[in-house]
């Protein structure tokens, strides 16, 4: 099955341009807020849960540009 990139991006944007219109449409009260016990991830936890899964490596593998464990990007045009 050979899909046309543009209609799949038309697509894709229509597909997001709906959910954002969506988000807008939601009401939420002033007061509002979030209140967490701790604000940072156990660091213990994190660092077992990547040793027991190929994350990164996976990860490192599609990257087109690397630094040995670090990806290489550049900063998107829209932050100043």
């Amino acid at each position: 099955m050979v899909l046309d990139k543009e209609k799949v991006k038309l697509e894709a944007k229509k597909i997001i341009d709906n959910f954002i219109k969506e988000l807008g449409n939601i009401k939420l009260e002033k007061d509002f807020k979030l209140i967490r016990d701790k604000n940072l991830r156990d660091e213990d936890k994190s660092k077992k849960e990547i040793e027991n899964n190929d994350f990164n490596i996976r990860f490192l593998n599609n990257a087109p540009k690397k630094y040995g464990d670090y990806v290489l990007s550049k900063k998107g045009k829209w932050v100043k």
